[in-house]
């Protein structure tokens, strides 16, 4: 932890910070109060962020949401409540959830259920044990259970 930065420094090294990935305004937050800034500093700091549009809550949403969709195959729901951890609008939420396409989002959830289907299968019979733990999946990647119901109103 670094004493007393400047406020300059503290704008340079929030800057650096911000340029080299999308961040919201509470994990820079978070990082000028692991620098040490003090929390007066911090807030000018943080407005010259988003005026200067290093944080836009909108754009790292988007980016936030898009990133855990397509590469660690979420749901709407982790990626709602990841969002709100981070401190997000929940109007923000809403138009960043409904921007996901719809076609694509179930063809994601069926190739995810479908295979975590066939993994269960291979180990177990019961169709009820089946069904729970497809279902205990599903709400751990924070897909909808309606999605789980097609994947048996399929077969």
């Amino acid at each position: 932890m670094q004493a007393n930065i400047s406020y300059e420094k503290a704008i340079l090294q929030a800057e650096s910070y911000c340029a080299r990935s999308e961040k919201c305004i509470s994990e820079v937050e978070q990082k000028l109060h692991d620098w040490g800034i003090e929390p007066s500093i911090s807030e000018k700091v943080i407005s010259h962020l988003v005026e200067h549009k290093f944080i836009d809550s909108k754009r790292f949403a988007q980016a936030f949401a898009n990133d855990k969709f397509r590469f660690n195959k979420w749901g709407k729901n982790k990626i709602k409540m990841a969002l709100i951890q981070k401190k997000i609008s929940n109007e923000l939420i809403s138009c960043v959830l409904n921007e996901i396409p719809e076609n694509e989002y179930n063809a994601i959830v069926s190739t995810v259920l479908n295979a975590k289907l066939a993994e269960i299968k291979r180990k177990e019979i019961d169709l009820y044990k089946i069904k729970s733990k497809l279902f205990y999946f599903a709400a751990s990647r924070g897909f909808e259970t309606v999605h789980v119901n097609n994947i048996f109103s399929n077969e």
